[in-house]
């Protein structure tokens, strides 16, 4: 059957898009991405180029440019450019040419469908990328979900021709005489994944020449399996995961009698960027780790707390240390979100009975307040105590997990701390038959 036939009946199968929708097509000038516009051009569909300049190539980069807005104009249809600075904005990112282009491009991309109404985003992956990813993946370590391959459809970005071997893709070119560029830069090896297209696939050809196609059909098969392990990870998630307030908490015990647990956690925790490393040391540590072992990745970090994995954003550092609050304030919305309210203290004033309200004597503060995180050696005097408190005991009593002590504020007069910040307030500041006016500060969600 012709490709282009094959390609509708993909996009049907695989339900990539409909006939009316309006489809961006990112094209380099490369033979996958040509081939890929010429066949939905000559099918009818609405589409329109995307292309993106990296400027790694010098002017190999900007005569790509020029070739891709030659074929805009012959298939007149609506084009867009963009260039970028790939190698700085990947030194400002940390990270390699390779991540700091694919972010670049698939931000630009999801840009223009939201700024000019385009449905999908049409990538040229086809089979062959799919082996090189599953082999690249294999290499650097990774679950099922790495062994899947590339998907045909994942949010707005489609990839029509992914069953299609780029010897089949080449055959179509030539048939149809299509004009495209080559990249210099595919045949070099400086990089993991031409190598792997370069050195390691060939030899796999060797003992199986429909290497490609049996890729496609082994992952067929893994994502089946993915299927059931994402129900299972579904069923960890509900019998022993809480999320609340922007945590994940893992139930430690339950944990430890779950015989599936070590491959169920990597998965799980791969959502949260922790890699099959740090997986096998957090699982050591469930066994005889001691409560307070942290684990980290770029975005967020995992505590082993006495009964729990705790799971969060990584905090984000702020330079202020501490934060004033003035007589004349009614607000704050850093680091926290207060309302801040006086008035005098009448027969008819009740006091509240809620931790996230303080409601304090007035007379008795030192202005300016200071709103600062906890510190070894504070203490207080807790509501309802008579002596004071180390806070460190104080948390112990609370059961407060590490992230939680790490997050905790204090709000201070002079030297004195009045409020545990959303916990308790000091019990030299409360209010008392002689008060006359009360300052209340409320936490606000």
């Amino acid at each position: 059957m012709p490709l282009k036939y094959r390609l509708e009946t993909y996009i049907s199968q695989n339900e990539l898009f409909e006939k009316d929708d309006r489809i961006l097509v990112a094209v380099s000038g490369g033979i996958d991405s040509t081939a890929l516009l010429h066949i939905l051009a000559h099918s009818g569909y609405e589409i329109a180029i995307a292309h993106c300049n990296f400027n790694l190539r010098g002017e190999e980069s900007d005569e790509d440019e020029k070739f891709v807005k030659q074929l805009q104009r012959n298939l007149k249809v609506d084009g867009y450019y963009i260039h970028f600075d790939t190698e700085n904005e990947a030194t400002k990112a940390g990270e390699s040419i390779q991540m700091a282009a694919r972010r670049l491009r698939y931000d630009w991309f999801k840009h223009i469908c939201n700024t000019e109404n385009y449905q999908y985003i049409a990538i040229a992956h086809n089979a062959d990328d799919v082996a090189e990813t599953f082999m690249l993946n294999l290499t650097r370590g990774t679950g099922i979900r790495g062994l899947t391959g590339i998907k045909p459809k994942s949010g707005r970005v489609v990839r029509p021709l992914l069953f299609a071997t780029r010897k089949e893709i080449e055959a179509y070119a030539k048939h149809h005489a299509i004009e495209h560029r080559e990249d210099s830069s595919n045949v070099k090896d400086k990089y993991a994944r031409n190598r792997i297209r370069l050195n390691v696939i060939p030899q796999l050809r060797e003992i199986n020449p429909s290497f490609s196609q049996t890729m496609l059909e082994n992952i067929a098969r893994l994502q089946q399996v993915e299927e059931l392990v994402n129900a299972q990870i579904n069923d960890f998630k509900r019998d022993l995961v809480v999320f609340d307030k922007g945590e994940a908490r893992i139930d430690i015990r339950k944990l430890k009698f779950n015989r599936n647990a070590s491959l169920l956690l990597y998965e799980f925790l791969a959502e949260y960027g922790f890699n099959g490393s740090q997986t096998q040391d957090i699982v050591a540590c469930i066994e005889d780790g001691e409560p307070g072992s942290t684990f980290r990745t770029d975005k967020h970090i995992l505590v082993r707390d006495r009964n729990h994995l705790i799971i969060t954003a990584t905090p984000t550092e702020t330079k202020e240390e501490e934060f004033c609050i003035s007589e004349e304030d009614c607000s704050i919305n850093r680091p926290i979100k207060l309302l801040i309210s006086k008035e005098k203290r009448t027969e008819s004033f009740k006091i509240e009975r809620n931790s996230q309200i303080a409601q304090l004597d007035f007379d008795k503060l030192e202005f300016p307040l200071i709103l600062r995180k906890w510190q070894n050696g504070d203490e207080f005097h807790p509501l309802g105590m008579v002596g004071k408190k180390k806070l460190s005991d104080f948390f112990i009593d609370e059961k407060m997990s590490i992230l939680e002590k790490s997050r905790q504020w204090v709000l201070c007069t002079n030297r004195d701390i009045v409020w545990i910040v959303g916990r308790r307030i000091d019990n030299r500041y409360k209010i008392t038959p002689a008060t006359n006016t009360v300052l209340t500060l409320k936490i606000e969600e």
